[in-house]
């Protein structure tokens, strides 16, 4: 629901209390505006939580958080203090009896020239043609192609999302 002035005396239900729920219930608030949030679990976080077992913690999921803005990590920060610790990213892919850097598209030096000519190429490529307005209609293999070009989708994207575990394959 957009906030307007005739919404103001009304109660806004806010369906989860994850991040983007106490983000909205947190800006609505600031201007006033009287909200209730509903969790169907026993705490609020959403996937960015912890469960507490017997002297463990177990993440629900992985709590990264990637902040476009300053602001909203000062915010963020605000709000959890001690218990927000930064951690700097050290992801790495094994392509062509290498490591290089993640991303892939962003970090091509060091691999063989003609992968490298091959990723560069195909995504100026891409880029020149532009993507299709429909997306929905694109299946995954289509999208990487037409997103990434023929180099990095050959290269990294298709043997990064194929996979071949034993469940999957067809007898």
């Amino acid at each position: 629901m957009l906030y307007s002035k005739k919404t103001s005396r009304k109660n806004i239900v806010i369906a989860g209390a994850g991040l983007a729920g106490l983000s909205v219930a947190w800006h609505l608030q600031k201007k006033g505006v009287n909200c209730r949030i509903f969790e169907k679990e026993g705490q609020a976080g959403g996937l960015c939580r912890s469960a507490h077992v017997r002297g463990f913690t177990f993440d629900i999921c992985g709590h990264l958080l990637h902040f476009r803005h300053r602001h909203t990590f000062e915010m963020v920060q605000a709000m959890l203090g001690q218990e927000l610790v930064g951690h700097k990213k050290s992801a790495w892919i094994y392509s062509h009896n290498r490591f290089t850097r993640y991303p892939f598209q962003g970090n091509l030096y060091g691999l063989p020239k003609p992968v490298i000519k091959e990723c560069l190429l195909g995504l100026v490529k891409a880029r020149r043609n532009g993507h299709q307005k429909d997306l929905s209609r694109l299946s995954f293999l289509d999208w990487i192609n037409q997103t990434f070009g023929k180099g990095i989708a050959e290269h990294f994207m298709i043997p990064y999302n194929k996979n071949s575990g034993p469940s999957n394959r067809r007898s």
